[in-house]
């Protein structure tokens, strides 16, 4: 819910303010008094409220000393905001620029920049906010898988029957299950006969008919017999339950290629910052102007940020395994 807070607040700040910023500082005689200070206003909110996200977690990482794409980010967001900032108050001015075909940018168009921020910052979060999504429809399918179990059991003692929660039941106790009702045990059949659909956890479209002695799994559903069943497995222990949890575990466990990703956006992040000032240098050592110079040094950041590597791997992952799970593949190891 904060994550769509922040993506609607930074997208109905964002849109206005980038047709402010690229009508009035590409036509100079739209622009009227206090044009720059409206863009900042509207800059203001996206820049830190609505970027927030990512900059606790870049302040996260670097107190572990480490970096992750977030740092790369929140810096991006930091230093083409703080710019445009910089540029308005010193008077520093970005004349003789050319702007996507427009022609020459003219005198004054430092606000420019302040969407480059807030752009950034929308684009981000709507990345983050559809992960986010991903993982929880994820989750939502491990619940599914789950609720295959059936909640309660009719438990058979002296002759008498009693409808308990799955969670009372112990090895050795005699569960009666109906035609249409679900077996909550792992166990073996001592009286009755039925047909029983199994696909739920087997994958199989045909049913099985089960007797006396045959064994059979919780999850599976009594097609039309009455069976007495002496559970051997319950709770945590079925076959359900463990396939549930490996389908968790496979989620939350890091694979390979994520290990991977993990260990090039720590090499990635600071060659790019490195790249940022040695482009900013080289353009200030043949001549450049200070506006030129840092204009480019954080173009080279700002194009960084978007980068797949470190945001799409984990959601396609996670996303894939959930899916998996609700057909019925389960991924053990990645």
């Amino acid at each position: 819910m904060s994550l769509r807070r922040r993506l609607i607040t930074a997208a109905l700040l964002t849109v206005p303010l980038m047709d402010v910023t690229i009508a009035l500082a590409l036509v100079e005689q739209w622009r009227f008094p206090g044009w720059e200070l409206l863009c900042v206003l509207l800059a203001i909110p996206v820049a830190t409220w609505a970027a927030w996200p990512f900059h606790r977690a870049a302040w996260r990482t670097l107190q572990n000393r480490s970096v992750s794409m977030d740092t790369l980010v929140s810096i991006g967001i930091i230093t083409s905001f703080s710019w445009a900032l910089i540029s308005m108050a010193a008077g520093i001015e970005t004349s003789g620029g050319v702007w996507l075909g427009f022609g020459e940018v003219p005198d004054g168009a430092n606000a420019l920049y302040l969407d480059v921020a807030a752009g950034l910052t929308t684009f981000q979060l709507a990345g983050r906010y559809f992960e986010t999504r991903s993982r929880r429809r994820a989750g939502d399918v491990l619940g599914a898988l789950s609720a295959l179990g059936a909640r309660e059991a009719r438990r058979r003692h002296d002759d008498t029957e009693a409808i308990v929660p799955v969670e009372e039941l112990r090895a050795g106790d005699i569960i009666i299950v109906r035609p249409g009702e679900t077996i909550a045990v792992d166990g073996q059949v001592i009286e009755g006969t039925a047909s029983l659909d199994t696909g739920a956890m087997t994958g199989e479209s045909l049913y099985r008919t089960v007797g006396p002695g045959d064994d059979v799994i919780g999850g599976s559903i009594s097609a039309d017999g009455i069976l007495a069943i002496e559970a051997t497995r319950v709770g945590a222990h079925t076959q359900l339950a463990q396939m549930a949890a490996i389908a968790e575990q496979a989620q939350i466990r890091k694979a390979q290629v994520q290990h991977l990703v993990d260990a090039v956006v720590r090499v990635f992040v600071p060659v790019v910052l490195a790249l940022t000032v040695l482009v900013a240098l080289i353009w200030l050592l043949v001549g450049a102007g200070a506006s030129t110079a840092v204009t480019n040094g954080i173009s080279v950041l700002i194009i960084a940020c978007p980068c797949a590597l470190g945001l799409a791997t984990p959601t396609a992952l996670m996303v894939g395994v959930g899916r998996g799970a609700l057909l019925g593949v389960l991924v053990k190891g990645q």
